[in-house]
């Protein structure tokens, strides 16, 4: 009786660590890092995640990360177009697959646009 109980609980808890473990596993971060010497304006968004178009001052040196619920496509534009509007300023929109709670890192470099 005894070792029926111990597996059970046993079981139990495998199911909660599993549970736990694949809820980590989903969707993941992404972060820009702004290194061009100014400020610059940027936004990414996902389709779980549409609030986060709205564009955020990034200071030189300073970063801003995006958190993401569940695996997925999330484009992200800095001093580019404009993503709720598709306005282009110059720089393209980009795609980035976030997935397995990974952290994707963008720096946004001093670059000419063309």
């Amino acid at each position: 009786m005894k070792k029926i109980k111990l597996l059970g609980f046993i079981a139990i808890l495998a199911v909660i660590c599993l549970s736990m473990a694949s809820c980590d596993a989903f969707g993941g971060s992404l972060e820009i890092r702004n290194n061009t010497g100014g400020t610059i304006t940027a936004s990414a968004i996902s389709i779980t995640n549409v609030s986060a178009a709205v564009p955020v001052t990034i200071e030189n040196g300073k970063s801003k990360t995006w958190n993401f619920s569940v695996d997925g496509d999330v484009t992200y534009s800095w001093n580019g177009t404009d993503i709720a509007t598709n306005i282009d300023k110059g720089e393209s929109l980009v795609k980035v697959t976030i997935s397995g709670g990974e952290k994707k890192v963008i720096t946004a470099k001093d670059q000419k646009l063309d």
